[in-house]
């Protein structure tokens, strides 16, 4: 059972604690926050931070290399933003969701 609080509320830990700060990971440049100030070691965090650093690095690829190709770089628009979106979700409802692609490039990274 969860501990309670001086108001008999339940003490949040863990996932619950840190959902809203992994799903600033999936808002483009928002995915410094818990990369460099908020909860750095929690792990729920760090994996979901590693994936949007992954989704962010592909936003800016995107820029610069296929975006100006017309069906290729839509085609990369499309799947960075339902990724983002996908990944935003499975943050907020507390879930490790490994994004296919996104998430075995992430696991590369050592933050």
């Amino acid at each position: 059972m969860a501990e309670e609080d001086i108001d008999g509320r339940h003490d949040m830990t863990g996932v619950e604690r840190h959902h809203l700060v992994a799903a600033l990971s999936y808002l483009g440049i928002l995915v410094l926050v818990p990369l460099l100030f908020v909860d750095k070691d929690v792990p729920f965090v760090k994996f979901h931070a590693k994936q949007g650093l992954v989704i962010l690095i592909g936003y800016v690829l995107a820029i610069i290399g296929v975006g100006f190709l017309p069906v290729i770089g839509d085609i990369f628009w499309v799947a960075l933003g339902v990724a983002s979106i996908a990944g935003l979700i499975q943050a907020l409802q507390g879930k490790w969701w490994k994004i296919p692609l996104i998430g075995q490039l992430a696991e590369k990274f050592r933050i």
